[in-house]
């Protein structure tokens, strides 16, 4: 149905066989999750969600379609009861090679949610036989290593997402709590630590065991030794008072840890899967480091803060070719009309912010990710609007600080797309950011309340807000100089930074909620979906199948075979949509939620039933219509087969205070 996608059972089996002959134990080719039980030096039991890998709206990537659902449809989680090593994977038949992202820091999961790795680092796994990749997580403040893998060497790779964790574990058990709490401090502490338990070199001490792999990753990660050491010193043993650090707790825990490792009775620990050991720093290393653990050289220079100027961000429309591409979704367009994403990339090319338009449904938020990956990647945040948010909530303002009482500024979600809030003390050296921001459901916002002093900012005017702190007056920069000093309190603009919105048109009362003097910094795009139910057929409902990432059952799963049940779902599908746009335009994302949680109903009990999937997710969308059309539109579905009214009846009764006795 997609580019890549191999049925359930090609997808256990190769898993399965390339880990023979340590596999005693299988739940079976057609299972999902997938659970092994495996001899040594592998988990005893794994637990597999494993997925096809295939190519992402980025040609720079390939991506797994994530499914974790919960009966209310809600989302769901993974599943680690029962002493099972739980594995996130995904596999490419083209390449064949595997990626196995790190599951115990993605346990929550939406309903569906997309997971990328970069091209480049499955070919590297390709020619090598196995490749690493960095990954910032969106949700969370770690970062994952997501390993590709060859056939030959999923062994591997499994041992070292299990060592991973392993030593994951035994930080959280020994390292202060906020060891992890941003993505370089978490991945820099933990591979040294990874690192510390990997090297065997018994003739040296703990602190020079210690030096020689904090130069390792200070090496690999192209920073200073300084940096590295920061981060396991200032930022992990200062007290409360902020006077001093302790780097000599570092080693105590460090030795705890080892003592802990190497009394546990896991099998990967002796095992030598080729993971990258410590680094073998020469003699001149250690003898130009101080006793305070610091590097002579770095010390001499970085002694005092010198941060230069701000790093100003690269053009991001110079680094694409040409507008997005939304494979997995499907946008009709008029003749005369250039499709959606052409649209939005002209809009953003000659300097506006995009507001996208459209009913529930309608794609605007994944579309909208799919063009800030298109030109920056990873680097933006997703935030939802809410009817109190204020200044506070998107430009900041003074919070009481915990420790002492103080007020101390504290920038809101705008200011963070600009400068790294975990960074903000008077011993850390600023670092600029370039975040794109999408801010969902913005007509729930007060938006002149809400985004104030911002308007002048993305007009290119400097703005000096009403904060300070202790370096100088906050200051939000829509014009810096060639060369801005880099300050805790200024706040930069590029040129290429922007704001991306989406609105639901279902209310038009809020539409009269935006000012004129915002309307004008914003192109507004409407996201094409069929509004009239004549619009819809089951070829169309074809159309978008083919853009959706959903596995049918097995052909046997109601009777059926594959072809005659995707003919059914289409019909049905066509029959449902076409009776809701008669009463309320929805747009196909429903559709396919209702189409997903349909297959979870088919896979659980063997038939297909409509009723709870039309409840969980379209009635709530029908909030206002009156119970006559409510009544009449449940009863337009029942000329559905598979469609039982009961449950949708209920949700109407209960939550949408529609009165259908008397109808």
């Amino acid at each position: 149905m997609s580019n890549g996608r191999i049925s359930r059972d090609v997808l256990n089996r190769t898993f399965e066989d390339a880990l023979d002959p340590h596999v005693e134990r299988s739940s079976g080719p057609d299972e999902k999750p997938l659970e092994l039980e495996l001899s040594p030096p592998l988990p005893e039991k794994l637990r597999v969600y494993l997925y096809s890998l295939t190519d992402s709206t980025r040609g720079n990537e390939y991506n797994v379609q994530v499914i974790v659902s919960s009966w209310d449809g809600d989302g769901g989680s993974l599943d680690d009861s029962g002493d099972y090593f739980v594995v996130l994977a995904g596999y490419n038949e083209e390449k064949d090679v595997f990626a196995l992202w790190d599951a115990d820091l993605r346990r929550e999961f939406s309903y569906s949610e997309t997971v990328q790795i970069k091209e480049k680092t499955l070919d590297g796994a390709v020619e090598n036989g196995i490749e690493t990749q960095i990954r910032d997580l969106k949700k969370r403040p770690e970062k994952e290593v997501a390993i590709a893998a060859t056939p030959d060497s999923l062994r591997e790779a499994i041992v070292r997402r299990a060592r991973r964790e392993h030593v994951r574990s035994l930080a959280d058990e020994h390292l202060p709590d906020d060891w992890n709490d941003s993505p370089s401090k978490h991945y820099q502490i933990e591979e040294v630590v990874l690192r510390f338990l990997l090297d065997d070199r018994e003739d040296l001490t703990t602190e020079e065991r210690r030096l020689l792999v904090q130069q390792s990753v200070a090496d690999d990660l192209n920073v200073n030794l300084s940096t590295i050491q920061d981060k396991c010193g200032r930022k992990l043993y200062r007290d409360e008072d902020g006077t001093d650090y302790h780097p000599d707790y570092f080693d105590s825990d460090l030795e705890a840890i080892e003592g802990d490792w190497e009394a546990s009775d896991d099998p990967w620990q002796g095992w030598d899967a080729g993971e990258a050991d410590a680094s073998t720093a020469d003699a001149a290393t250690l003898e130009a480091t101080d006793a305070s653990g610091m590097d002579d050289t770095a010390a001499k220079t970085d002694s005092e803060p010198d941060w230069g100027s701000w790093d100003l961000p690269r053009d991001a429309f110079e680094t694409v070719e040409g507008p997005p591409t939304a494979e997995r979704l499907h946008f009709p367009a008029e003749d005369d009309e250039p499709p959606v994403t052409h649209q939005i990339h002209d809009a953003l090319r000659s300097g506006k912010h995009v507001v996208l338009t459209g009913p529930p449904g309608s794609g605007k938020t994944e579309l909208a990710e799919v063009v800030c990956d298109h030109y920056v990647g990873d680097d933006y945040e997703l935030a939802t609007a809410t009817d109190d948010w204020t200044t506070f909530d998107t430009i900041g303002g003074y919070r009481q600080q915990r420790d002492d009482g103080r007020l101390e500024f504290e920038p809101g979600v705008f200011l963070r797309r600009f400068l790294d809030p975990g960074l903000r003390k008077a011993d850390a050296e600023p670092e600029p950011e370039n975040e794109w921001l999408v801010i969902d459901e913005l007509n729930r916002a007060d938006i002149d309340k809400a985004f104030g002093s911002l308007f002048s900012a993305l007009t290119g005017n400097n703005v000096t807000l009403p904060f300070d702190t202790e370096g100088g007056s906050v200051t939000l920069h829509g014009d810096p100089d060639d060369d801005p000093p880099v300050t805790d309190h200024d706040y930069y603009v590029p040129d290429d930074w922007r704001l991306l919105a989406t609105m639901n048109t279902d209310d038009k009362s809020s539409l009269y909620r935006l000012s004129y003097a915002f309307m004008r910094r914003f192109a507004f795009v409407s996201v094409p979906v069929p509004t009239e139910a004549d619009e819809i057929s089951p070829e169309l409902v074809g159309e978008y199948f083919d853009h959706w990432d959903t596995e049918l059952p097995d052909e046997d799963a109601i009777g059926a075979d594959g072809d005659d049940l995707e003919t059914r779902l289409r019909d049905d599908l066509a029959d449902i949509w076409s009776a809701v746009q008669a009463v309320r335009p929805v747009g196909p994302a429903l559709v396919e939620d209702v189409l997903n949680h349909a297959v979870q109903t088919m896979e659980a009990r063997g038939v297909v039933e409509y009723g709870p999937a039309v409840a969980a997710h379209v009635l709530p969308q029908l909030d206002g219509v009156r119970g006559d059309e409510i009544d009449d539109l449940l009863g337009e579905m029942e000329t559905v087969e598979g469609f039982d009214r009961a449950s949708a009846e209920r949700f109407a009764e209960d939550f949408l205070d529609a009165d259908l006795s008397d109808e």
